[in-house]
């Protein structure tokens, strides 16, 4: 896979925006005026009435307060600022079942293992597209010079999966170890702060017999709505050894990354 540094996205905490503010200035200016212009009454009157304007005006400020808090919050929420995959994990699906990737026999799994593609997400981008969004400086894309490669974090995860799951079945198989170990590393690592970035609340069921959340549904993000992005701006990249890298950016996957449609679990 290349090594390409991690976009980072820009976090901008809630604030008190423009319209509270002048909202909060315009009040204090317009109760000073109306204070000056009431000292020449001295009436029981003319204090109720100051104290119904301002208890009016406190309360107009109130409102406009959280229509500008929830207008800040709603442009932080619902959407990722590059690929439009919508945020929300709103998408039911049934886990932690017997799937082709776990099977008794080892050479369907390795199958189902060896046919995931996760140069999918390997995806060629407009410079100035990238430099409006805040990304960082990234590879050029060695065929079309008019684009930049990114990785997209969540098929990295899976290619760092897929290495190690070949190189634990070649020690099971006493193959020995022809791969630098520190790419091994590097994957183990990576996965952890996958892990602990999305911080997964989801809370499974379990026996106590390594079976936790088994057949128990959850809320996913919309996998097949990432591939498709991918798809839309694939960088033609193939994740695979024994190729120069360069090269490896001739071979397109025509929209397929050997996952599951529609499910975590059955291949189509």
């Amino acid at each position: 896979m290349l090594m390409l540094s991690n976009a980072t996205a820009h976090y901008h905490p809630l604030s008190q925006s423009a319209c509270a503010t002048n909202a909060v200035e315009n009040f204090v200016d317009d109760s000073e005026e109306y204070a000056l212009s009431t000292r020449i009454h001295a009436g029981n009157h003319g204090r109720l009435m100051m104290l119904s304007i301002s208890t009016a005006l406190l309360l107009i400020i109130t409102i406009i307060q959280a229509l500008c808090l929830s207008s800040a919050r709603a442009s932080h929420e619902g959407v990722l600022s590059y690929t439009g995959l919508n945020s929300a994990r709103n998408i039911e699906r049934l886990g932690s079942v017997p799937t082709p990737y776990m099977a008794e026999n080892e050479t369907e799994a390795a199958q189902a293992w060896s046919a995931i593609e996760p140069g999918h997400g390997v995806v060629a981008l407009d410079p100035q597209w990238a430099a409006i969004n805040g990304l960082p400086a990234t590879k050029a894309h060695p065929i079309n010079s008019d684009k930049v490669v990114y990785i997209i974090e969540a098929y990295h995860a899976i290619h760092c999966l897929k290495v190690i799951r070949l190189h634990y079945s070649a020690l099971m198989d006493e193959l020995g170890m022809d791969w630098p170990v520190e790419h091994d590393m590097h994957c183990f690592d990576t996965l952890r702060q996958h892990i602990m970035c999305q911080a997964d609340d989801t809370l499974l069921s379990t026996t106590g017999h390594r079976d936790a959340g088994m057949n128990q549904t959850r809320m996913c993000r919309d996998w097949d709505a990432l591939r498709q992005w991918a798809t839309e701006h694939t960088a033609c990249y193939h994740d695979t050894v024994g190729i120069h890298n360069d090269a490896r950016f001739e071979r397109c996957d025509g929209g397929e990354d050997g996952l599951p449609r529609n499910s975590l679990l059955e291949l189509s």
